[in-house]
């Protein structure tokens, strides 16, 4: 996938690694998930809502000579 905004990568890139590590944790084969796995999570939620206040938060980019920049998300 490709955008040409630097922050939405951010957020996309922070989202799929949170649920690789999910996907890939201790609970993840079973039915129940342990504290350890729920504090990640919360972490998580905490890190992801966090940022996106942040690029929120941030002016609007005036950089005519480096945009628009194509920028390539992560994929595991």
């Amino acid at each position: 996938m490709m955008t040409y905004n630097h922050d939405i990568v951010g957020i996309y890139n922070r989202i799929n690694r949170f649920l690789e590590e999910l996907f890939k944790g201790v609970s993840a084969a079973g039915s129940q998930v342990n504290e350890f796995d729920f504090s990640r999570l919360s972490s998580y939620m905490v890190n992801i809502r966090g940022y996106i206040a942040w690029v929120v938060g941030q002016p609007h980019l005036d950089c005519p000579e480096t945009h628009p920049k194509e920028y390539v998300q992560y994929n595991p």
